[in-house]
């Protein structure tokens, strides 16, 4: 069997996806042992956001303009700030399996606001079986063997739900507020933006 090139890049770029953001909440709960939740992450988001920059000049892409950092501030303000920074807040309140899985119904609110916003038509409903379908086996794979004895308050839920709707808002702000052209000059541009 032959692949192709594209073949192979959308492989690895799937793989390195579910990889990195699989094992973001273990991560980040042993990360949170010794360091204070909003230090861990504001770190985290500068180093990735610097590199990105550097090599992105290097590669000569251009200088953002004023109006486009403004745009990358707004967007980072809820992407980052909100639908990171605050979920990393909550994890210290909520078991990393919890934690989870109540991110997993980001895409819904995201649909659901997207749908109020005027800007998706509403889906067809097998759309909406397969997006709570994925929640219910996110949480029947995860739930089982989240850890015992794991200390979860309802604030905790409370605080990584909010962090999924900054997401969803920041995922659309990003649709209309055009940070850069480059799309990676872009998410360089919301990482250093959210880090301080």
């Amino acid at each position: 069997m032959k692949y192709n090139i594209h073949t192979v890049r959308v492989v690895l770029a799937l793989f390195t996806t579910y990889f990195f953001c699989g094992t973001d909440f273990v991560v980040t709960k042993v990360l949170m042992e010794t360091l204070p939740p909003f230090l861990y992450a504001g770190v985290r988001w500068f180093v990735c956001g610097l590199l990105v920059f550097v090599y992105l000049r290097q590669c000569e892409v251009p200088m953002p303009t004023v109006r486009q950092a403004r745009n990358a501030l707004m967007v980072a303000v809820f992407l980052i700030v909100g639908g990171n920074g605050i979920r990393v807040l909550g994890q210290t309140m909520a078991a990393a399996g919890i934690t989870s899985v109540v991110m997993a119904t980001g895409p819904i609110l995201l649909m659901l606001l997207a749908i109020l916003c005027k800007m998706e038509r509403l889906p067809h409903w097998r759309v909406w079986l397969y997006m709570i379908g994925g929640v219910v086996g996110i949480a029947l794979i995860i739930l089982p063997r989240a850890e015992e004895g794991a200390n979860t308050s309802l604030a905790g839920v409370l605080v990584v739900l909010a962090s999924c709707f900054c997401w969803a808002v920041g995922a659309l702000l990003s649709r209309r507020a055009s940070s850069h052209p480059n799309r990676m000059m872009a998410a360089s541009l919301h990482m250093l933006l959210a880090s301080p």
